[in-house]
């Protein structure tokens, strides 16, 4: 089979498994107050898509984007398990940047990943990462992706090698007709950071970065407390590859504070770190990361700081401050 035939039968696989509603638009239904550098008029407004094989659906209904998960479908695909389902709900909100004008849904990679794509109406692309979604409870988006503006639709295809193997992935499409693929982060780990103390603890930092460029950083001492936690996104200036470190920006947005005492509320609290950070496979299951401008994830700036992938627990109180974080995150968004 030859390689245009072999993208052709991923492009028809892709396409069997998903299923929207498009409208067209034009220039007469173009966004109020549109920037006038932006040239999105020609946006194919996507208002329902459905992930066929996960029963994922995803709509947008007078601005709000929400998401109905088929939890025994997502279940029976064993790509989560029990432990790891983190949501009460079925539909959930989705908290986005900018505002939402077309939406999508599909899977990228070579097994069910199905990930939502949100243009919004400057024409900028939001994406999320529905199983990391699940697994958090976070369902705010990645914000603005880097790179990717004057965007005005989203489809479905495939990525092969000379050799015929391949994946399916999402494409954005601009304006002027060109395609580009969705990048997604390629290191979904947990990684964790130890500090020695004069008083004998042992303090702790727990970096998780989703494949749809969340950060989230916890802090506290290892097997006692967590102290708190930042959320944000981060976005790729230069990739990593296995002889280089790669660049990275990030930017937190929320920041949580945890009590040990059950009746106290976790609220999140509204912050802006930004900053840029060097990230170093080492080989060895350890990582380097040298943040290099504004506040540091761990260490100090310009002082590199070894983070290993672990199985350790990461603090005693985790879960019932992440359970508390999570129902107030539902409370907050999905009113």
């Amino acid at each position: 089979m030859s390689e245009r035939a072999i993208i052709a039968a991923f492009a028809a696989i892709s396409l069997t498994f998903f299923s929207c509603g498009r409208k067209a638009s034009n220039a007469k239904n173009a966004p109020q107050g549109q920037p006038s550098e932006s040239n999105v008029a020609d946006m194919e407004i996507v208002t329902d898509c459905t992930d066929e094989t996960s029963g994922t659906q995803v709509s947008l209904r007078d601005g709000v984007v929400s998401i109905g998960i088929d939890k025994s479908r997502v279940m029976a695909l064993g790509v989560i398990d029990e432990s790891e389902y983190r949501i009460d709900r079925q539909s959930q909100k989705v908290t986005t940047t900018g505002t939402p004008k077309s939406v999508f849904i599909g899977d990228i990679g070579q097994d069910t990943n199905p990930i939502v794509g949100i243009i919004t109406d400057d024409g900028h692309l939001e994406i999320l990462s529905v199983y990391s979604a699940i697994s958090t409870g976070n369902f705010i988006t990645s914000g603005p992706l880097y790179g990717f503006s004057d965007i005005v639709k989203l489809k479905s295809g495939a990525v092969v090698n000379e050799y015929g193997a391949g994946y399916g992935t999402i494409f954005a499409v601009n304006d002027k007709g060109e395609e580009k693929e969705i990048p997604l982060w390629d290191f979904c780990g947990d990684l964790y950071h130890f500090d020695g103390n004069n008083d004998g603890s042992i303090s702790l930092t727990f970096l998780k970065m989703s494949q749809d460029w969340r950060i989230a950083v916890s802090y506290g001492w290892f097997e006692s407390e967590m102290a708190g936690q930042n959320l944000g996104r981060f976005w790729e200036i230069e990739p990593w590859a296995e002889d280089k470190p790669g660049r990275y920006g990030f930017e937190f947005t929320e920041q949580f504070s945890f009590d040990l005492d059950e009746s106290t509320e976790i609220k999140p609290k509204s912050i802006r770190l930004k900053g840029e950070f060097t990230f170093r496979d080492n080989n060895n299951g350890v990582f380097t990361i040298t943040t290099i401008d504004g506040q540091p994830i761990a260490g100090n700036l310009n002082e590199p700081t070894e983070f290993s992938v672990d199985s350790y627990p990461s603090f005693k109180n985790s879960v019932g401050v992440e359970r508390k974080r999570i129902l107030e995150y539902q409370r907050l968004y999905n009113k």
